[in-house]
């Protein structure tokens, strides 16, 4: 169970404070600026063990009127997740296991990573209940041939980071340029953020920075940067009902607030380390609060992180609706952190058992899969195309491949890792349809 002491306390400004006024503008102090920037460069270098646990705060008939869940894909939200994330610049690993019961029809470990040129999803224990065996599935895709057809497709967070103050590649041309983990807060102030108070307070004996700031509000800057006609271009391998639905979503998060409140609690003395953070609308509604608890010190570095987070949500995940109370929290608990690098060449993945599939979509040209044989051979087989993959046309236009390839992966994967890719990302996806879209997909795969 979480303490929630810092929450309830009541605020004390015992030092600073400043605020924006007329012709003034605020800059956060250098000391704090040089701390932000270290501890974004220690998380360029990490790997992470952590379990995560969603808890609808609402009565559960409700959790997909509410919140968007469909009821056969919340047996995989709401069970226990055990993830392990590798950090290392503009690379990363992701390894998930969940907790499901027995007999369920969802796998139980699923990953994915970047390793600057592949962007790779799989699973090394994908059980074929036809033949009775595991048959892992690996799919490799050109970041660059994605980042080219879907440029601006979000692509969510890591949870763990994102509640400790750090932001990784938003979208796929992020991807691409390899951009590295960055503070969230310096993130804001350099896509337009602007500083509004900073304050010294104190709360339950810690000495703590307040930071208000006005930034940008990412799902309002995504719908108006998206082009409608090339939306419906892009889309129409879906049904027009589909797409219109997508449309009229992007057209409603163009009319949402253009400036969102965020405010941060710094700890002075541990390295500016991230205590609490709130995600406000310009009129005070609270949309996301987070609470890290138990900062403990990394490797005798001036680093610290939380062993515990808190995170509420009062808002489902289009902003649609903003509830006085919370509907969602997230329980984290970090079991384990190691600094040492890992090796760059561990972030391609490979899948070499007997009967492994591995899918490779390249800049150009159609997708391609190799088969691991039972009895390995005394030469690698050879690298062929396979006629059934051959979807469309060998240019880039209209992300046929890429689509296709993904729903040509095993569907006990996408169901299972798709769908929760998926439905964080924003209205100018196909995702902001609800995990739906994608069993849809893979039933409709001729579509």
């Amino acid at each position: 169970m979480f303490v929630r002491i810092l929450v309830a306390l009541p605020l004390i400004t015992i030092a600073l404070s400043m605020n924006v006024s007329a012709g003034q503008a605020l800059s956060l102090p250098t000391d704090v600026y040089d701390a932000l920037v270290r501890n974004a460069e220690q998380m360029n270098s990490i790997n992470l063990a952590y379990t995560q646990q969603y808890r609808p705060l609402i009565d559960r008939s409700k959790v997909e009127e509410v919140i968007g869940w469909k009821p056969d894909v919340q047996e995989v939200y709401l069970s226990l997740w055990h993830e392990t994330l590798s950090l290392s610049d503009h690379r990363y690993h992701l390894l998930e296991k969940y907790d499901l019961p027995a007999g369920s029809k969802f796998v139980r470990e699923n990953e994915s990573a970047f390793d600057g040129t592949w962007w790779y999803v799989g699973n090394r224990h994908n059980f074929n209940s036809d033949t009775n065996r595991d048959e892992p599935t690996l799919t490799r895709s050109s970041v660059a041939r994605i980042a080219y057809e879907e440029p601006q497709q979000d692509l969510g967070y890591f949870e763990y980071a994102e509640a400790t103050g750090f932001s990784t590649a938003a979208d796929w041309s992020k991807r691409l340029a390899r951009e590295r983990v960055q503070s969230t807060i310096l993130k804001l102030l350099d896509r337009g953020g602007v500083i509004r108070s900073v304050s010294d307070e104190a709360r339950n004996g810690l000495r703590l920075l307040k930071v208000e700031l006005d930034a940008p509000n990412p799902f309002v800057i995504r719908a108006k940067e998206c082009d409608l006609d090339e939306l419906r271009e892009r889309l129409k391998w879906m049904s027009p009902e589909r797409i219109e639905r997508v449309v009229a979503e992007t057209e409603r998060r163009r009319t949402l607030p253009d400036k969102l409140k965020w405010i941060w609690y710094l700890d002075r003395d541990k390295s500016c380390a991230l205590v609490r953070y709130e995600q406000r609308l310009p009129n005070g509604s609270l949309l996301m609060s987070v609470d890290n608890e138990q900062l403990a010190q990394v490797a005798d570095r001036p680093f610290w992180l939380p062993k515990s987070i808190a995170r509420l949500r009062y808002t489902d995940y289009g902003q649609k609706h903003v509830f006085d109370e919370p509907i969602l929290a997230l329980d984290v608990r970090l079991e384990s952190v190691d600094v040492r690098p890992r090796d760059p060449a561990s972030f391609s993945l490979e899948y070499a058992a007997p009967h492994s599939r591995t899918r490779t979509i390249p800049d150009d040209g159609p997708m391609t899969e190799v088969v691991v044989p039972a009895t390995e051979p005394s030469e690698p087989p050879a690298q062929a195309a396979n006629d059934s993959a051959k979807v469309g046309a060998a240019d880039r236009g209209g992300g046929m491949v890429f689509r296709a390839a993904i729903v040509a992966m095993a569907a006990v994967v996408v169901v299972a890792l798709v769908t929760k890719l998926l439905r964080r990302r924003c209205a100018v996806s196909v995702a902001a349809l609800a995990p739906l879209d994608v069993r849809e997909r893979e039933q409709t795969a001729d579509d």
